[in-house]
């Protein structure tokens, strides 16, 4: 269970970064 929330929170991390980089001009 522990495992599933790292790897959930790893998604949501790059996910969240891609987003950033994207928006940057």
């Amino acid at each position: 269970n522990n495992l599933l929330w790292q790897v959930g929170h790893v998604v949501a991390t790059q996910q969240v970064l891609c987003y950033e980089l994207s928006a940057l001009p």
